[in-house]
């Protein structure tokens, strides 16, 4: 799996449209591209990349997600807030431990990063 991180609006989309040649939707809903030989899946911060992995295997694709960094900001004072951000967080942490590669974006300016 491939895993495309950083914050809202950085161009995450836009790193992977012209990696894979793929056209996605300007959305912030979890979404699913699929064509012949890639799944790429937008906005996986909240779910489980081990799903989302044997989903793929089991049509034998190689597998993309974006997700987005939310803990580098302000510290919410709502609890609800501050659940949303942990959850997210330990998501990304189990997403980048299964990732063979990732692709921090900042700025428009990809990195990888493992």
């Amino acid at each position: 799996m491939v895993l495309v991180i950083g914050g809202v609006f950085q161009g995450k989309r836009s790193f992977i449209e012209q990696m894979y040649h793929a056209k996605l939707k300007k959305t912030q809903e979890f979404t699913v591209f699929e064509d012949n030989e890639i799944i790429i899946f937008q906005n996986c911060h909240m779910y489980n990349g081990n799903l989302m992995e044997r989903i793929a295997l089991k049509k034998d694709k190689k597998v993309v997600c974006t997700t987005t960094v939310v803990g580098n900001a302000i510290v919410p004072i709502k609890k609800e807030e501050r659940f949303f951000r942990d959850v997210v967080g330990m998501n990304n942490k189990i997403l980048v431990k299964e990732a063979t590669s990732v692709y921090r974006i900042w700025n428009g300016i990809s990195e990888r990063i493992k």
